[in-house]
């Protein structure tokens, strides 16, 4: 819960911007509903599914000068079970910033709200998604009333596409697809990806993301496929037809599509086939792809296809000038893909690339670094997307022309094919009529042509960035803060700084504010340095551009760390198979066993990773707890009852990189060591049960009863479904408290669940080690496994694996074994 001194400084911080104060006896604007939430298969829940909470909302415009407001929500949870919260307000404008949740427009393709009323989706954030019965939570948000812009008035999402004959250029290729009458209005003239439904699990680019030219993905891109089909002597493909073809090919994220899913993995898939299908086989290279994607959005028309006629198929270029599709072609170009989040939440495809990737790694081909200059990036975390660029590249580009063809992702396909029309086959690119706007571009900010040709400076010195801060509402025990990060350099880059704080950070907006060094993530009531990391919309910074970030924190929080930190912890060296006589004596950092915070070393200290929506200390709700290097201990407590030797976290994560269960080839920095400490503590939770009483719903109920029961109910089902004597081998051991602790953590924690640990082995050949990695992770309600607590439904493919397949890869981690091999079976319990 947020202090009186947060909530006051987020009413007034906006009214300082404007030189002016607050007037805080705005009429409010009041909407109730009600919401069903699924609580999922559990005893627990005293309401059936579908009635497990109800939520109210109340709304009040807290600050308004007339042509925008700022406001608060409350949002109550009126049943009687905690549940995961999402609310639907209607609010006069559009939103235009918001905190402590996230608010997205349903309805409009646009994204924006209107000068009317208007409903918009709000959902919780990590740290205040789940609320108990009868407990409260409040978001925020500011708006603008001059923002209006209306839907079309009717809109078929299923459009007609051009019946020309295949191979002859269409008469009028916009014809049916319009929905307006400016074709350089994409906004209202054609249907945008997230009319088809945006997506919320990832970390999406919405409008408000779309920075330096990047634009949101819409039915123009069927317009570039159909024409590079017609090219190619193809006729025009639907929307269905593209998304059937996707989801047959393992493409995508499911099985099988629901909702408009199937047309709005066609238009994704139509996009990227339409952005590198055009290239020649000898001509193809994933440089030229970022090259030319950036020329489309900061550059020149007439360069762009200046490109086409350099790497595309002969006669291409002339083929989209002479037939008016260039326009099309370079506005496809322009899409973001990973905008409206069917990248990873609709077309992660699933398809192996020879043994080293799968389909979603190929797929980030478009995507772009910040600066734009690289390919097979994640924008999220600007660094490459590994497993891609072990592929060849001539697979790489069958792979896009089998969109264009809709053949065989692995298969051969275009080649070299014959333009359609040859009379004016040797004009010279120079003599190209293309009729259309060259986008307005500083002239000082060439774009280059040639691939490989990058910025201007090094790599390391493009972007320099200075920060400002200031504690603008100061109480003693507490303060509230602006912070100004200013690019001071001379190319477009994502900005990251360090600021010290006096303080512990409570809460922060407009950026990412972590802890890099404190084992905690809690300050001190010194000055100490923190993480600050722009949104994804604020993240890119052009030269000498500016952006704010704002914080509370408070300087009653201050935990030390301990003098001296040994990261590789040391293990006892009782015989294997008899129980240590203490074995926490080298693990412990202090002197209470009850406080984890400075006994056992938190996972953040081999390092945070920002790409995943990773869960930090502020998203541990419902009893779930950080990584700490307590589950070495609660991992070789086992290994002791299985009668194997102590395991160091060196030794787990050499067993865990050499077995395909990381996001990488290798290590670096304390990488081997985090990962260790990661899939012991995935060992640790699950590996204690035996063969006959596996079951996954009761790693689940575990888990919850840990965090949220009685340390003897965890226990019982030890009895009941663990190994014979495990149970009594811990409680006489003195070993309970360190499993239960383990059975508390959370796997999302920190991040290196998706950005280390994420395993790329193949499992059974429907799902990948990443998947049953999921077996721990539950739902929000703490109610079901294989859940991811982001987007709180099944991990799909883990569904698809055999209970003993499943069970037998977990024991695996404490064997450090063959993750696909037959493991513990029934063991006996050592003498104790």
């Amino acid at each position: 819960m947020r202090s009186e001194h947060e909530k006051t400084y987020k009413g007034t911080k906006w009214a300082a911007r404007r030189g002016g104060r607050p007037d805080f006896i705005q009429a409010s604007v009041v909407a109730a509903l009600t919401i069903t939430v699924w609580a999922g298969p559990s005893a627990a829940a005293t309401e059936p599914p579908g009635s497990a909470a109800t939520f109210s909302v109340a709304v009040d415009l807290v600050d308004d000068w007339g042509s925008g407001a700022c406001g608060q929500g409350v949002v109550t949870n009126n049943g009687s079970v905690s549940s995961a919260w999402e609310v639907s307000v209607a609010l006069p404008g559009s939103v235009t910033s918001y905190w402590n949740s996230k608010i997205s427009d349903p309805t409009h393709s646009s994204g924006d709200g209107s000068a009317m009323s208007h409903a918009w989706r709000v959902v919780g954030e990590g740290w205040n998604r789940m609320l108990e019965p009868n407990a409260s939570t409040t978001f925020g948000f500011c708006l603008d009333r001059t923002q209006a812009p209306e839907m079309p008035a009717a809109v078929d999402l299923e459009l007609a596409v051009d019946d020309t004959p295949a191979g002859m250029p269409m008469e009028d290729p916009d014809a049916d697809m319009h929905m307006g009458d400016s074709h350089t209005d994409t906004a209202s003239e054609f249907i945008d990806l997230a009319t088809f439904g945006l997506t919320y699990g990832s970390d999406h680019t919405d409008h408000t993301g779309l920075v330096g030219g990047r634009t949101a993905i819409t039915t123009e891109a069927l317009l570039a496929y159909n024409h590079l089909r017609a090219f190619a002597g193809l006729a025009p493909a639907t929307l269905d037809e593209v998304g059937v073809w996707a989801f047959a090919n393992n493409l995508t994220n499911n099985t099988q599509a629901w909702g408009t899913d199937q047309m709005g993995v066609g238009l994704w898939y139509a996009m990227q086939g339409a952005k590198v299908g055009w290239m020649a086989d000898d001509g193809f290279d994933p440089q030229v792809i970022a090259d030319i994607e950036r020329t489309a959005r900061l550059g020149a028309a007439e360069d762009v296809m200046a490109m086409v006629v350099a790497y595309g198929h002969e006669g291409f270029a002339e083929y989209l000038t002479e037939n008016g599709h260039a326009e099309a072609f370079i506005n496809t170009l322009k899409m973001e893909p990973h905008y409206g989040g069917w990248m990873h939440d609709r077309a992660h495809g699933w398809l192996s690339i020879e043994g080293v990737a799968i389909a979603h790694d190929l797929n980030h081909l478009t995507v772009l670094s910040h600066d734009q200059m690289q390919p097979f990036m994640n924008d999220t975390w600007d660094w490459p997307q590994w497993p891609a660029l072990e592929v060849s590249q001539a697979r790489v580009l069958e792979y896009f022309q089998s969109m264009v063809v809709l053949g065989d992702p692995l298969g051969n396909h275009l080649g070299d094919i014959s333009p359609p029309l040859s009379d004016d086959a040797d004009m010279l690119v120079e003599n190209l009529n293309v009729d259309m706007p060259v986008p307005e571009t500083d002239p000082d900010t060439a774009i280059p042509i040639a691939p490989s040709e990058g910025a201007t400076e090094p790599p390391g010195s493009a972007a320099t960035f200075s920060v400002a801060v200031d504690l603008v509402d100061d109480w003693g025990s507490g303060a509230c803060g602006q912070g100004v990060v200013t690019n001071n350099g001379s190319v477009s880059s994502a900005w990251e700084v360090s600021v010290a704080l006096p303080g512990s950070v409570t809460s922060y907006w407009n950026s990412k504010i972590s802890d890099p060094t404190h084992s905690s993530g809690d300050g001190s009531a010194m000055s100490h340095a923190w993480r600050v990391v722009g949104e994804g919309w604020n993240r890119m910074l052009e030269p000498n551009a500016s952006t704010t970030f704002g914080f509370c924190l408070d300087r009653t929080q201050a935990p030390e760390m301990p003098a001296a930190v040994d990261l590789e912890l040391a293990v006892d060296d009782t015989p294997a198979g008899m129980p240590m006589e203490d074995p926490d004596a080298d693990m412990h950092m202090g002197d209470s066993h009850t406080d984890t915070a400075s006994e056992f070393i938190d996972l953040a200290t081999f390092g945070l990773t920002y790409g995943s929506d990773h869960t930090d200390h502020t998203g541990l709700v419902g009893g779930r707890t950080a990584i700490t290097t307590e589950a070495l201990l609660a991992y070789n407590h086992l290994r002791a009852f299985a009668g194997l030797a102590p395991a160091t976290l060196d030794e787990v994560g050499v067993w865990a990189f050499a077995n395909n269960l990381t996001n990488n080839t290798q290590a670096w920095g304390t990488d081997q060591m985090g990962v260790g400490l990661w899939y012991a503590m995935q060992g640790a939770k699950v590996g204690w049960m035996a063969d006959d009483g596996f079951d996954p719903q009761v790693i689940a109920d575990i888990e919850r009863t840990a965090r949220l029961g009685a340390a003897e109910d965890v226990m019982a089902m030890v009895v009941a479904y663990g190994h014979e004597g495990f149970a009594e081998y811990l409680t006489e051991n003195g070993h309970a408290e360190a499993f239960i602790n383990t059975l508390k953590m959370e796997p999302h924690y920190g991040g290196w669940m998706h950005d280390r640990a994420h395993g790329w082995l193949s499992i059974e050949g429907v799902a990948i080690a990443h998947d049953l990695n999921h077996l721990t992770v539950l739902s929000h309600d703490q109610m079901q496994p294989f859940m991811n607590d982001t987007w709180d439904w099944p991990q799909w493919p883990a569904l698809e694996v055999s209970q003993a397949r499943v069970l037998e890869y977990f024991q695996s981690m404490v064997v450090l074994g063959d993750p696909l091999g037959n493991h513990l079976g029934d063991i006996s319990p050592p003498s104790f």
